[in-house]
């Protein structure tokens, strides 16, 4: 199967799925896509789905070459809007793959099983990013045409460190909101403000509820302890990484976080949540450490242990850099072919 068969669909806005597909850009050639969505107002958001689905169903029409769509996903609305998008390529007779990225698409799919699973049987595979979301998809009934494809990540794109400022760098990257446990992790810093001052910084970058971590920051008086550094992409994202001594995500829902790959890749050992598919990647106590979503304490426990014991943190680094080579983008292109040829011959 050649890279002209294929056409993926996925939205462009700010987010893990638009970080895969540009990931799957760097060794696709030509890379085809149609964007479904876009960060704005909801008018800018139903103008912009209206005229993708036209570009679509256009693309399809005067692009002979196309046999296979490759849809990425979430949940709820981007769903639906990608239901639209299988049933434009299904007449055209173009095989389907639905690659789920949601976190929360069990409860989702529970709350509308009927529809969800209409649009599900329609598709020629479904996509999971971990092994324990490929048992949520055979429970459902999809035990035959399910598969993991891992997420990829790019070569890490590392630097030298900046000038050693006697502070320990704490990043967490994500969507600002209560989902990813960020909230949770600025009420541990309030609760130990005199510990974390003068010697650690949080670094926060993302989008979404960003006026209310400022706001947090502003009223406690956190703008010495905590950075917030807006949506973070390419040498901003990189140098990041680089000057990083841990990376967290303490989410209580995930599908599997290109961010904790990206954090591995460039040796920064990782404190996160043992949800979703995150456990398909970090292991407790070899490549990076758990602790319970919404506990405070074992967070601020994590952290002081990565910090005082280094050849403990020195192991989790080794180990978390060899788990980051499955997930090259080199390593899962060839996964991707061997999925479309599969899919081509059936």
């Amino acid at each position: 199967m050649d890279d002209k068969n294929i056409l993926f669909v996925g939205p462009k806005g700010k987010g893990g799925i638009k970080a895969v597909t540009d990931t799957y850009s760097t060794e696709f050639n030509p890379f085809k896509i149609i964007y479904s969505q876009i960060d704005g107002s909801r008018a800018t958001k139903t103008a912009f789905a209206l005229t993708a689905y036209i570009r679509f169903f256009f693309k399809l029409l005067s692009d002979r070459q196309i046999k296979i769509v490759h849809v990425h996903s979430s949940a709820r609305g981007s769903f639906w809007r990608k239901a639209i998008f299988i049933k434009i390529a299904l007449l055209f007779n173009k095989k389907v793959i639905f690659h789920s990225h949601s976190g929360s698409f069990k409860d989702f799919y529970h709350a509308n099983a009927k529809k969800a699973q209409k649009i599900l049987d329609k598709c020629d595979t479904i996509v999971a990013l971990s092994e324990q979301w490929r048992d949520f998809f055979k429970s459902i009934g999809y035990s035959d045409n399910c598969v993991v494809i891992n997420n990829p990540i790019t070569e890490p794109q590392k630097i030298k460190r900046s000038p050693n400022d006697g502070l320990k760098h704490i990043l967490f990257i994500g969507k600002i909101c209560p989902e990813k446990g960020v909230f949770d992790m600025v009420d541990m810093i309030i609760e130990h403000k005199s510990d974390f001052q003068g010697k650690i910084c949080f670094h926060i970058a993302g989008n979404d509820q960003v006026e209310k971590l400022q706001a947090l920051i502003e009223k406690h008086e956190l703008s010495s302890i905590v950075k917030y550094e807006g949506w973070v992409a390419g040498e901003k994202k990189s140098h990041l990484f680089n000057n990083s001594d841990i990376f967290i995500l303490p989410s209580y829902v995930e599908g599997v976080p290109v961010s904790i790959l990206e954090a591995m890749s460039y040796g920064v050992p990782v404190i996160a949540t043992d949800v979703g598919g995150v456990a398909s990647v970090v292991s407790h106590d070899y490549n990076g450490l758990f602790i319970e979503p919404g506990n405070k304490e074992q967070m601020f426990a994590a952290i002081n242990r990565l910090i005082k014991d280094e050849n403990f943190k020195d192991e989790l680094v080794a180990n978390a850099l060899k788990t980051s080579e499955n997930y090259k983008m080199s390593h899962v292109k060839k996964t991707l072919t061997h999925l479309y040829d599969n899919i081509a011959e059936a």
